[in-house]
This record gives C-alpha cells, structure tokens and sequence, in this order.
C-alpha cells in the first residue's frame, strides 16, 4: 500500500510548510489524482487521517479530485482522454497510445490558518 508512504510524505510536507510559511493549522487539503494512477482515493483519505493525527494537519478534509487520463494516439495523433489503460483511441482505434497526463498526484491547494 504505497497510499501510506505518499500521505507521510504528504504530512511531512505540509509540517516543513508550516515552519517555512508561518500557519498552526491544516483545514483542508485538495488533491488532483490521475485516472491512470494506481492510487485508491479512499485508501489515501484511510491513510491521511491515521497519519495526520497528532499533527497540524489532524482533523483536516481531505479532498480529493479524480482526472481523466490523457494520450496522444502515435497512429493518427488523436488526442484521447482515457479512463484506464488498454483503452484504444477512439478515433482510429489503435492501442498505440502515449499516455501525457493522468498518472500523478498533485496537491492543488491546501487551506490553512
């Protein structure tokens, strides 16, 4: 379960913030998580808050926002949003796909005080 390793790093990032950026408390924290990522959001919330307690960030909402996948078909150059791997494009229907976005997490703000 790799969702717990990101969330400790997660909270350690936003302890190291605190310090750099001067707050006492988390309230929320919103995240973008690719479709093609292998991240479950509800492990990561399961995970954020048994991580967060006892921290800035104990008793913070997390939320979280699935995106789709994106590649660009090799064959005709479509651009496709995809829901999961071996989707094929959806214009030519080739499984020659670069996948360009949809595989990460990105924190997209974090609401402190």
């Amino acid at each position: 379960m790799h969702e717990l390793s990101l969330t400790e790093n997660l909270v350690r990032v936003l302890q190291e913030q605190s310090v750099a950026q001067n707050f006492e408390r988390v309230l929320s924290v919103h995240l973008e998580i690719g479709a093609l990522s292998t991240l479950e959001p509800g492990s990561l919330e399961f995970c954020f808050e048994i991580v967060a307690r006892g921290t800035i960030a104990e008793n913070a909402k997390l939320e979280i926002l699935r995106t789709p996948g994106v590649a660009i078909c090799r064959k005709c150059n479509t651009r496709n949003e995809l829901c999961a791997y071996g989707e094929a494009c959806k214009q030519c229907e080739s499984f020659e796909l670069e996948v360009i976005a949809g595989k990460d997490m990105t924190i997209k703000n974090v609401e402190v005080v």
